[in-house]
């Protein structure tokens, strides 16, 4: 709710001042009353009008808890605090001034940058994203065991024993020092891409359903892969379509802030144009360094993008192969 104050402390108003003399803040008084504060009306079109600058989800969550009259108690509040600001003359002090016409121009910035973005981002645009960085919306899976022994020689006999027809389940609870999964016949279960030790991982993936791999080594010792299941689970655009069009907007923001520099002259103190805006030759606009450009793009507050930020890969499991399970804790198949 912290940012909803924010947000009603700055907006609250009804549009009555002197026309001589306006004051920053003003918000037009449309819509029936709801109530009063000091004589001011708050109405329901101020209150509309200032939920509709929150994100879709704060929406939704203060319709759900039914919090509506937790808003109007923030805009009574926000009303007094303004009214306050304008009978101090805060308004006509230098230094806030100067922060209301910042704020003017970020307003106006990140709403010129939503058009941009609304106009670019095509349904044709969109299923070509989503297209380009399918990867990341599928989850590859595959559902194995194993048997994993120190020894290259026993590894081979093991082998030999399999294509004679011998029971994996049996073999790998006989020879396998994985112990985690040793006494469950090897059974690791299902594992993802990226969870496991390259080698395993690439037996894992490229032995065919229902067969097992030929002996593969890895820092762990040597071992022989049992795929049960494979699973390609891609969820389809009408499910990241947040997603996507979170992807989409940093690259269309880009490109847009790459054109309008390169149609702009920019010229230092000296009247020389920099390097970043008008080469005729064609170095002008590329923003070469990543990571640099931290401008939001805010939406009226429905949403936000970073560029140049880096994603972090939270809350992915490790499967550790050949290691110990700590005790109370059940080993998740990875080795």
């Amino acid at each position: 709710m912290r940012k909803l104050l924010l947000i009603l402390l700055c907006s609250i108003s009804c549009n009555n001042a002197p026309a001589e003399s306006p004051v920053p803040g003003q918000l037009d008084a449309t819509g029936d009353v709801v109530t009063t504060v000091n004589g001011q009306p708050i109405t329901q079109g101020m209150i509309d009008a200032t939920m509709a600058l929150l994100p879709e989800h704060i929406q939704k969550q203060i319709e759900a808890a039914g919090q509506q009259e937790q808003v109007k108690e923030q805009m009574v509040l926000g009303e007094l605090l303004y009214r306050e600001a304008l009978k101090r003359g805060l308004h006509k002090d230098a230094k806030v001034q100067t922060t209301i016409a910042l704020s003017a121009r970020e307003a106006l910035a990140q709403n010129l940058l939503e058009q941009i973005v609304d106009e670019r981002a095509t349904d044709e645009a969109m299923q070509k994203w989503y297209q380009d960085h399918i990867i990341q919306f599928t989850k590859s899976e595959v559902d194995v065991s194993h048997i994993l022994v120190k020894d290259k020689a026993l590894i081979d006999k093991i082998k030999t024993k399999l294509d004679a027809g011998g029971d994996f389940a049996a073999l790998a609870a006989k020879h396998s020092v994985d112990p985690g999964v040793s006494r469950n016949g090897g059974r690791l279960g299902k594992i993802a891409r990226g969870r496991t030790v390259p080698q395993f991982e690439k037996a894992a993936f490229s032995t065919p359903t229902g067969t097992y791999s030929a002996p593969v080594q890895s820092q762990f010792g040597w071992h022989i892969v049992l795929v049960h299941e494979k699973i390609n689970d891609q969820k389809l655009l009408s499910d990241v379509t947040e997603d996507v069009k979170q992807g989409i907007s940093k690259e269309i923001i880009q490109a847009y802030f790459e054109e309008i520099k390169s149609s702009a002259t920019i010229e230092n103190a000296a009247g020389e144009k920099t390097e970043d805006a008008g080469d005729a030759e064609g170095k002008g606009t590329k923003a070469k360094k990543k990571g640099k450009n931290k401008l939001k793009l805010k939406a009226g507050g429905k949403r936000t993008i970073k560029l140049g930020g880096k994603r972090k890969a939270g809350g992915k499991r490790t499967i550790k192969l050949g290691g110990k399970r700590k005790a109370g804790k059940k080993k998740a198949g990875k080795k």
